[in-house]
Formats: structure tokens, C-alpha cells, sequence
């Protein structure tokens, strides 16, 4: 593969939350030579988000908690109108290694 950039880079970027195609774009090649080394790293976010949808969540004062982060978020977006299956998730790693979890929807 002719890559401005290696395969550890290229993970490197699609983990900390660039897509395929600005990563190919940087990498100055087509999509489908990073996709290979895409792959892994695709399937780490999704497993990151599982992992967070699964965390128990709990409000200030209490001691324990049987509701976990993807009751917590359904709840609140069901209230607001948002179909909780229209959800889109995404994880990635900060620079500081730390993962961010956020969800995305149209609203209304």
C-alpha cells in the first residue's frame, strides 16, 4: 500500500474518531486500502460503546444502582420524543487515552 501514513498512524487516527475517508484522504490513497486496517479498530469503538451502554449509573447520594447508562439515556430521550432505535453511538480515544461516549439522533 502507498500510504503518507503507517498502519499504527492510521488506527491511530480512526480510534481517536476520524472516518475512513479523512483518514484515506490524508493517508493520500483510497478508502479501501485503509479498510483492512480499519476494521480492528472499528470493532474496538463498538465494543467501548457496549461497554459504557452496559456502566450502572447511579444519582448523587446513592449508594447503588440497578439502572445502567443505556436505561439512564433511553429514559431521557423517550421523555423528549427520540425513538431510543434512531440512536446512533460512537466512541473514541482522547490524547489523554481517555474514551468519549456520545450519542447522536435527528431530533424532531
Amino acid at each position: 500500500m502507498d500510504s503518507a501514513l503507517t498502519p499504527r498512524e492510521i488506527q491511530a487516527r480512526i480510534r481517536a474518531g476520524e472516518t475512513l475517508e479523512d483518514v484515506a484522504a490524508a493517508a493520500g490513497t483510497e478508502v479501501s486500502a485503509i479498510e483492512p486496517f480499519a476494521g480492528p479498530v472499528l470493532a474496538e469503538r463498538e465494543h467501548v460503546v457496549r461497554l459504557a451502554l452496559g456502566c450502572p449509573v447511579r444519582r448523587r447520594g446513592e449508594s447503588s444502582s440497578a439502572r445502567s447508562l443505556s436505561q439512564v439515556v433511553g429514559e431521557h430521550l423517550l421523555r423528549q420524543g427520540v425513538d431510543q432505535d434512531t440512536v446512533d453511538w460512537d466512541a473514541w480515544r482522547d490524547p489523554d487515552r481517555r474514551w468519549s461516549v456520545v450519542a447522536s439522533f435527528e431530533d424532531g
